[in-house]
């Protein structure tokens, strides 16, 4: 009973593969990912795009940016250290 639920399994993921389109590339990334963005720019109302558009400065957080400046910098000698270590 266990063994024939494991091949019905086995025959829906080769049916069914993880990508819209079974392509060995980013094919359906660079199809579907600028219509997400189109559809969700029209899904946006026309009074928030114009208040946006008036905004004219970005806020700014320095102290934000150093922070994730820093985390990236510890994981970058991080990874350096244990490639490294493996590499001996």
């Amino acid at each position: 009973m266990v063994c024939a639920g494991l091949r019905r399994t086995r025959g829906r993921v080769r049916v069914q593969p993880d990508d819209l389109i079974p392509d060995p590339g980013y094919l359906d990334d660079l199809i579907l990912v600028p219509l997400g963005i189109a559809l969700a720019v029209r899904m946006i109302l026309a009074e928030h795009r114009q208040k946006a558009r008036q905004i004219r400065g970005k806020p700014v957080n320095r102290v934000a940016a150093v922070v994730v400046v820093a985390v990236w910098l510890v994981l970058a000698a991080l990874a350096v250290y244990l490639v490294a270590g493996v590499v001996r």
